[in-house]
């Protein structure tokens, strides 16, 4: 059976150091997995990750999502679906 898991684009917020504060960054991408994902009228509405922390289309948080495919490459790395934009 495959398992489902997703990986979703978003913007952080959260400064990971006092000197990206210094440098005028205050804002950066990252890839999360996903722990879970609600659905307004058949869409991604938002994604929470491992932590709570909750990425949404509203706040322009959440640029975009991939699915696991249930394969992995010759280095055992798991393949993702292309992103789906949002």
């Amino acid at each position: 059976m495959r398992e489902i898991k997703f990986q979703a684009w978003v913007i952080q917020h959260k400064l990971s150091s006092s000197n990206m504060h210094w440098a005028g960054i205050d804002s950066y991408e990252e890839i999360i997995d996903v722990h879970d994902i609600s659905f307004d009228n058949g869409k991604i509405d938002y994604v929470t990750d491992k932590d709570g922390d909750e990425y949404s289309l509203a706040d322009k948080s959440l640029k975009a999502v991939r699915q696991y495919t249930g394969l992995k490459d010759k280095n055992g790395r798991e393949i993702y679906d292309p992103w789906q934009h949002l």
